[in-house]
Order: structure tokens, then C-alpha cells, then sequence
């Protein structure tokens, strides 16, 4: 037997594998496609590296199979995306191919319960079946309704698989039920609140089950399906999750049906506003468990740790210049509350402390050292980055020797933007919170440290850019301390007088940073006199401004 598979490492897709091994004889083959190399431990498993908009490409590996599953496709919601290109175009490219086929037995095309939504005149008092009249009301909805109505035209043997909402370790980020996690975690008021709304749920193990059954299975040919097991209401889904999180009940607002208003108002409103107070998509399919013998069926009250343990808000914390000062106060704060952290630095020995964490040791400064680190950091599930690492030096041009120029830029400039950068796709899959710590000098000239203000200058002015860039995918946190006393200060070559009496502490701004985090932030700059300072600077010609800046500096440091 000859299987192709498209969406091998996707969420639903890495389960289905899991679940496939077992199922697959000796002398089974699996074709995947794959847009880069992904690690599968069985030598039955064949990888065709390739995108979907090329999978013609592979029509020689495509003839040959008896079952093909498409599952990839983009679930993401967004008005920028051509979901014809993604879901649709590659749908009939393939169907067209096994049109062809004398091998084929049975093309199992993953679909969605958005394919089939709710019309204006539904009042959505009963469930969705599959006899429900389509009327998606989405762009990624009528994608997918455009493919099945295209296969079912097509008359190659077919089953479409309608999922519901469905869960399980390592989902998206964004996806419904783990953002419902991540809004109980930053105690959202939403999560405290009993919403009527009702939606069918299934298991990820489940669902895979039921793929696994399409094999040598006639009763599932030229079917559509609603894979579902369960219906919860959203107040409950809130409940189980604060349950878990919390260990105890949170205690809910009871939210009133208002059935009567909604039922007449639903098309005019956001999916997932109607989806609150009415049954929008809760849908029933009495086959589905029948033709594909799903029984003992996984609960979400009996699922939910699994999400939770691999929610965002469970991942790491990554801290460049760790090794001491702010990074090193940081990590002490985050150790305490049993964060799971990974500590980089040039040297670690205040690390040694940090048993249980992961300590990794790198130069910034050096583009080699920060590609092995990003290919190795990006392998784990990063809820915050913090790109803290920086280094400083007194004097003038003229004074500066060549070497401190080229560590100033490699670390306080090349390092933030690369690193980020190398790791910006994971950053953006698992929605990470991205710090960058820059400097209050930040924010105006500073002779005498003219290259250190200048680089911090940089750094605020990309983060501050960067923020805008990622808007839709990532909190990003401009974080501008006033001077503080670290070992920066003996670094650079900076005078401290009494023992750094006036200089915030790194305690304090670990503490002040911890908290622009949690409330989201996208820019603070740290410092009453600093403040105030920058305000008057504001207010004066620029050329006043320099020589003013020139004269604290060479006074005060």
C-alpha cells in the first residue's frame, strides 16, 4: 500500500503520522511533502521536499498511491492572504492528477466546519449537519468550500472530513482553545465570564483515529463528515481551563442567551461574537463516530493539562547577558517562579546556580557563534525573548581604539537584529513576547559615549519599528532603563561615585521590566530624572541640546 500525505508536520498532521505507523505494513510506503527536512524515524517514509503550489511536481509519487490525505492548508484568518492560492489552487492541481490514477481507492480531504457556517435565516437553534446549507463567512471558509464542491465534481472516490474545533498538545498558538488558555494565564477578564455560546469539539487523537480508518474502509467513500465528540459552551471551556490553572473555580459572571436578539442579528456580527451568546458552531454527526468506529472518545476535561502544559505561557524565557546585572537579576525573578529558562552569555560562571535551567554559552559578537545559537534556541517553544546583551566604552572617536568600535556594533546592533531575525519564524508561530533593552541615552546624543548612545539609538528606533512590523503577531517591548549599577559601569569606563547612590538597581529594573511584560508595554523608558531630563532636551534647538548633553556627561561621568 502506497500513501501520500500533505501536512505531515503540522499539528494535526504529526498526530496523524504517529497514529499511521502502526497501521502501515512492512512493505507500506508513505510519500510526505514537506517544505524542509523534517525528521521521520521509518525508513518507509519517503520526504518530497516541496511546496504545495508545486505538487505537480510529484505527480509520479502521487499515480502510485491508493489513499492520499490532504491536510495542509492555511487556517490563519487574515484579509491579506489568497486562500485560493493556498487551499483551493493546490486542491484541484491534485484532484486533477488523480483523476488519472488507476491506484487511487480513496482521496481524504480535510475541510472545516467554516466550509458550512450559519445563513441569515438559521436562528441557530439546532445543530449543524451535514444536510445544513453552506454559507461560509469566511475567505479561508469559501476556500475550502470551493474544494469540496470541485472534488465531489470530479468523481474520483472521495471522503471530506468537516473538523470542528479541535485540540491538543502543541496547537497553534492562536487557535482557539490555546488562546482561551493564554487569556485565563493574563487574567483576562473574558475568562471570567459564563457565555451561553456552544461549540463541538474533538481531540486531535480522535480525529487522527478517524484518518486512519479511512484505510480499507468502503463505508467512508464519497462522504462528508462533521468530526466532532463533544459540545461545550464557552463559559464551561473557560471554566475547565481556570480550573486547572488556578485549582479552583473561577467563579464566573452568569451571561444571559439573549437567543432572541442574537438569533435575529448573528450575520451582521463577527463569527467569534456570535459564537459567545448562540450555538453557531455546534454541529452533530451521528456517522462519524458510526462509519469510523470512534468510541472512548478523549474529554476536554480529561485533555486540557496537555495544552496547558505546552501553551506559550509555559515556554521559555530566553535572556542574552545573563551573566550578570539586569539579565542576571532577571533570571533570579523568573528561577523563583519556576519559569524554564535558557541563559546565554560569554561567561557563565554566576550561572552555575541555575541547575534545572538551560545555560548556553556564546559570543554576540560573533555571527558564527549567534547562527548555531538561534538553529539551537528555535527548537523550543519561546514565550519571551529578551535581547538584553550589550556592551559600552567611554571616548571620544578619537580615543576609542578600532576593536571596542567593531565590539560596540557586533553586539549592540548585529547581534539584536540577526538573532531575532534567525529566530523570527518560530517567534512568530508561537506569538513570543520580543524585548529589546536599549538605553534612556537612547533617545538623544551623548559626547563622550557617542558610539554606545548611538547603537542604543539604533536598537530603540528598529524595536520601535519592529513592533509596528509585527503588530498582528507579536508583542514587541522597547525597554529603555536610566543608568544602572552593574558591572557596565567598570566595563565601559564609566566613573561611579558613591557607590552608585542615584543609579536605579538592576533588582528594580528586572522588577519594572517583568511588569512591562505583563501588562504589554511597547515602550518604556526607565527614570524619573531621565524623564525629565528628556522632556526639557525636547524643548531646547538641537545645537543647545548637544552642547548640554556634553557638559553633563563630562561633569557626571
Amino acid at each position: 500500500m502506497n500513501i501520500f500525505i500533505t501536512g505531515a508536520t503540522g499539528f494535526i498532521g504529526k498526530n496523524f503520522m504517529e497514529q499511521l505507523y502502526p497501521a502501515m505494513g512492512a512493505d507500506d510506503r508513505c510519500f510526505v511533502l514537506v517544505r524542509k527536512k523534517a525528521l521521520f524515524d521509518d525508513s518507509r517514509i519517503t520526504q518530497l521536499n516541496g511546496s504545495l503550489e508545486e505538487i505537480t511536481k510529484f505527480k509520479d509519487e502521487i499515480l502510485q498511491c491508493e489513499y492520499f490525505f490532504h491536510i495542509a492548508a492555511n487556517p490563519v484568518f487574515g484579509s491579506d492572504i489568497n486562500y485560493d492560492k493556498v487551499n483551493y489552487d493546490p486542491t484541484v492541481q491534485i484532484v486533477d492528477l488523480l483523476k488519472k490514477s488507476s491506484s487511487l481507492r480513496n482521496f481524504i480531504f480535510v475541510s472545516t466546519i467554516g466550509a458550512v457556517d450559519r445563513s441569515k435565516g438559521d436562528d441557530c437553534s439546532n445543530p449543524m449537519t451535514v444536510k445544513s446549507s453552506p454559507n461560509p463567512r469566511s475567505l479561508y471558509g469559501e476556500s475550502k468550500l470551493k474544494s469540496e464542491k470541485y472534488i465531489k465534481k470530479s468523481g474520483i472516490p472521495h471522503t471530506i472530513i468537516r473538523p470542528t474545533w479541535v485540540y491538543g498538545k502543541n496547537m497553534r498558538a492562536d487557535s482557539h482553545i490555546n488562546k482561551f488558555v493564554s487569556m485565563v494565564y493574563e487574567n483576562s477578564p473574558v475568562s471570567r465570564v459564563g457565555f451561553p455560546g456552544k461549540v463541538s469539539l474533538i481531540h486531535t487523537d480522535d480525529l487522527c483515529r478517524a484518518f486512519v480508518r479511512c484505510i480499507n474502509n468502503d463505508r467512508v467513500i464519497n462522504k462528508i463528515y462533521f468530526a466532532e465528540t463533544e459540545a461545550l459552551s464557552i463559559g464551561n471551556i473557560f471554566n475547565i481551563i481556570y480550573s486547572r490553572i488556578r485549582n479552583r473555580k473561577p467563579g464566573q459572571i452568569s451571561m444571559p442567551a439573549l437567543h432572541f436578539l442574537f438569533k435575529r442579528i448573528h450575520h451582521r456580527l463577527p463569527v467569534t461574537v456570535s459564537n459567545l451568546f448562540l450555538d453557531y458552531l455546534y454541529a452533530e454527526d451521528a456517522d462519524f463516530r458510526k462509519d469510523f468506529q470512534i468510541d472512548g472518545v478523549r474529554r476536554l476535561i480529561d485533555g486540557a493539562d496537555e495544552i496547558i502544559s505546552t501553551n506559550i505561557h509555559n515556554g521559555y524565557w530566553v535572556i542574552t547577558g545573563a551573566n550578570s546585572g539586569i539579565g542576571l537579576e532577571l533570571a533570579r525573578k523568573l528561577n523563583a517562579l519556576n519559569k524554564k529558562l535558557i541563559l546565554i552569555d560569554k561567561d557563565t560562571n554566576n550561572l552555575d546556580s541555575f541547575k534545572n535551567q538551560t545555560v548556553l554559552r556564546a559570543d554576540l559578537g560573533r555571527y558564527g557563534e549567534i547562527e548555531r545559537l538561534a538553529d539551537n534556541v528555535k527548537q523550543y517553544k519561546i514565550f519571551c525573548l529578551v535581547n538584553n546583551a550589550g556592551v559600552g566604552f567611554r571616548g571620544s572617536l578619537r580615543e576609542i581604539d578600532l576593536e571596542k568600535i567593531r565590539k560596540t556594533v557586533d553586539v549592540n546592533i548585529f547581534y539584536p537584529v540577526i538573532f531575532t531575525k534567525l529566530m523570527l519564524d518560530a517567534l512568530i508561530e508561537n506569538r513570543s513576547v520580543i524585548v529589546n533593552v536599549a538605553s534612556s541615552v537612547a533617545y538623544n546624543p551623548l559626547p563622550g559615549m557617542s558610539l554606545y548612545s548611538a547603537s542604543k539609538a539604533f536598537l530603540a528606533n528598529w524595536s520601535e519599528a519592529l513592533s509596528y512590523e509585527l503588530r498582528k503577531t507579536n508583542k514587541v517591548i522597547t525597554f529603555s532603563p536610566s543608568g544602572t549599577f552593574t558591572n557596565f559601569q567598570k566595563g565601559a569606563g564609566v566613573k561611579v561615585v558613591n557607590e552608585g547612590k542615584g543609579l536605579l538597581t538592576p533588582e528594580y529594573v528586572a522588577h519594572r521590566l517583568l511588569k512591562a511584560i505583563d501588562k504589554k508595554r511597547s515602550v518604556v523608558i526607565l527614570g524619573v530624572k531621565t524623564k525629565l531630563l528628556l522632556f526639557f532636551a525636547g524643548c531646547l534647538p538641537r545645537e543647545i541640546n548637544i552642547k548640554l548633553w556634553g557638559k553633563l556627561f563630562s561633569r557626571m561621568r
